[in-house]
């Protein structure tokens, strides 16, 4: 389900914590590789992991985690997740 249908139904997400651990630094004009998985879900919240790659060398220079929780944009508070919501979320979910 797209942001643009979440937004019809009244929902919306917003994160309210990430991490980032810097384990190198590029050299300045090294092209980067960014991969994102959404790594679960329970209740009313969602996790993501991110990572970033050295696009040359493959090594991994920073990877982060963040939080996130659905909400109902009207009434503007967390919601847990619809039926629909779940089905259509679980087959996304990976291990980053």
């Amino acid at each position: 389900m797209g942001r643009e249908a979440l937004f019809e139904r009244g929902r919306g997400s917003v994160v309210l914590e990430i991490s980032l651990q810097f384990l190198a630094l590029p050299r300045p004009g090294t092209p980067l590789t960014a991969l994102s998985a959404l790594t679960g879900f329970a209740g009313k919240t969602l996790a993501f992991r991110h990572c970033l790659f050295d696009a040359e060398s493959g090594a991994m220079v920073a990877s982060g985690e963040a939080v996130a929780i659905m909400l109902d944009l009207e009434k503007r508070k967390s919601v847990a997740f619809t039926e629909e919501e779940v089905a259509r979320l679980t087959p996304h979910i990976a291990d980053l």
